[in-house]
């Protein structure tokens, strides 16, 4: 059963990490369009998984210790929780992993806010990128 089944139809699945291997390639294989929310408050709280602005609404992002299994999801969230850089509960949409090893994930991608995130579960709102300082460092 899915978590949450979005306006468009998209099934949200919310997890905590580590993720294991066989409920991702088995939930992807029984619903063809998953988003998936990992909850990553925690690493990025201890400073495992930093953001900076990269401009144009674009964040890179360092995270020590990745969670392996999180490059099977064909489309993920990371939820950061509140972020004083940015003003808001936010979540990291990579676009892509530069670097994606057992020790470090590097990349880039967008946050959006929780509230715009709920919006488009719910009334299929367009997912926006929030914007961060260019100064900011979490």
């Amino acid at each position: 059963m899915a978590d949450i089944h979005a306006y468009d139809g998209t099934v949200v699945e919310t997890e905590k990490l580590p993720l294991r291997r066989d409920t991702v390639t088995g939930r992807q294989h029984d619903w063809p369009t998953v988003l998936w929310i990992l909850y990553a408050l925690d690493q990025h709280l201890a400073g495992k998984l930093r953001i900076r602005s990269a401009g144009g609404g674009l964040v890179q992002f360092r995270w020590d210790r990745p969670s392996h299994n999180v490059q099977l999801c064909h489309r993920h969230l990371l939820d950061l929780g509140w972020s004083a850089d940015a003003g808001a509960h936010v979540l990291l949409e990579p676009a892509r992993y530069r670097t994606h090893t057992r020790t470090l994930a590097v990349g880039a991608g967008r946050l959006l806010t929780a509230d715009n995130v709920a919006r488009w579960i719910r009334h299929g709102e367009q997912l926006t990128p929030h914007p961060m300082p260019s100064s900011s460092r979490t």
